[in-house]
């Protein structure tokens, strides 16, 4: 093994493993890739068979130094899906997020799907966790009586129309359609963030069965809550990239000073280092700024799966740390803009500790 441990640098970056054939077997990515990768070179009673397994076959390293985590992040997603390692894509999970799709039919129907399609159908999302998806859409089918069966040839009830679970279109009730109309309505105004109605007849049934002591029904009405709460109010992936939300992040950069990021669509298109706080400041981050808010905006409609990577990395990262950022609003003028940003990195400058 020809790793020299002691010349790592304590710096954010990516780091590749190789084995002895010269093949990339993992990559990775730290703020501070000295601290990360000596931690593969110590035995530990917590190791899975997979990870002693990467162990043993690393046999040589490479590392990319970055200026911030933010970066690090981004380049390893990107690096994982040129490469394909195989102890990546044994220990993570590579599947795209899902989404909630209700189908451009007649009496349409909700399901899960992972891939958008230009079939004229609504989706929505997508969102990072997938047993979240999953338990939503079934607690939709079963909170609403939507129709659930496929491509039904004999055009007759089903069994879960009987039930009382399906507005049944072959029911042969002539104000069906209206009233299934109505309902696909309530649940786009709930996956569009409109719930409030929703939530509180939930609570009301958990409540009610919690008071008579039927416990178990009151716990399925807690976890239906739990859900559709968490769908709700919690920020979807992308939800920002899908708006074309403009967003400028501060950074804490190591080898400089401060990083200021320029986001559109949840992806960064700009980026400008400042090295200190001095006079001539305020005219750099103008002149940064300028060609970037007078420039004609171009928007898609649909994302590449790349790009709904990339955002998520990003809407993760402000979310799970102390970042600094400035919402660009369409009216704001670039003086006040800049006036913001100047704030921003004068705070930075005074507090040393603010990430």
């Amino acid at each position: 093994m020809s790793i020299n441990l002691k010349k790592l640098p304590e710096l954010p970056g990516v780091y590749i493993f190789k084995d002895k054939y010269k093949n990339i077997i993992y990559i990775g990515k730290s703020k501070c890739l000295k601290k990360r990768i000596k931690q593969y070179f110590y035995k530990s009673k917590n190791d899975s068979r997979k990870i002693e397994n990467l162990k043993f076959n690393i046999y040589d390293l490479d590392y990319i130094v970055t200026d911030t985590e933010l970066e690090a992040l981004i380049l390893e997603s990107k690096m994982i899906k040129k490469h394909k390692p195989k102890y990546n894509s044994l220990l993570k999970d590579f599947k795209s997020y899902p989404y909630i799709k209700i189908t451009n039919e007649e009496f349409p129907i909700i399901k899960t799907c992972y891939k958008i399609k230009d079939d004229n159908a609504l989706y929505f999302g997508p969102y990072n966790r997938k047993n979240l998806v999953y338990g939503v859409v079934e607690y939709i089918n079963e909170l609403f009586p939507i129709r659930k069966c496929g491509n039904n040839k004999k055009k007759k009830p089903c069994l879960y129309y009987h039930l009382g679970k399906c507005l049944c279109p072959y029911s042969r009730e002539s104000d069906i359609k209206v009233e299934y109309e109505h309902m696909i309505n309530k649940i786009i105004n709930i996956l569009n963030g409109d719930g409030k109605y929703l939530l509180k007849d939930l609570e009301e049934k958990m409540n009610y069965y919690s008071k008579n002591l039927n416990f178990e029904k009151a716990a399925n009405y807690r976890d239906k809550l739990s859900k559709f709460r968490t769908l709700i109010y919690n920020q979807k992936i992308i939800s920002k990239a899908l708006s074309q939300r403009e967003i400028i992040i501060v950074e804490r950069d190591i080898k400089t000073n401060k990083k200021i990021y320029f986001i559109r669509g949840g992806r960064i298109l700009h980026t400008f280092s400042i090295s200190s706080i001095n006079e001539n400041v305020y005219g750099d981050i103008r002149e940064f700024l300028y060609p970037l808010i007078n420039k004609q905006k171009s928007y898609q409609e649909i994302l590449l799966q790349e790009q709904i990577d990339e955002a998520q990395i990003i809407e993760t990262w402000v979310n799970n740390n102390d970042v600094k950022y400035v919402d660009v609003e369409e009216s704001m003028d670039i003086n006040t803009l800049t006036n913001k940003i100047y704030t921003v990195l004068s705070i930075l400058d005074k507090d040393k500790n603010v990430v």
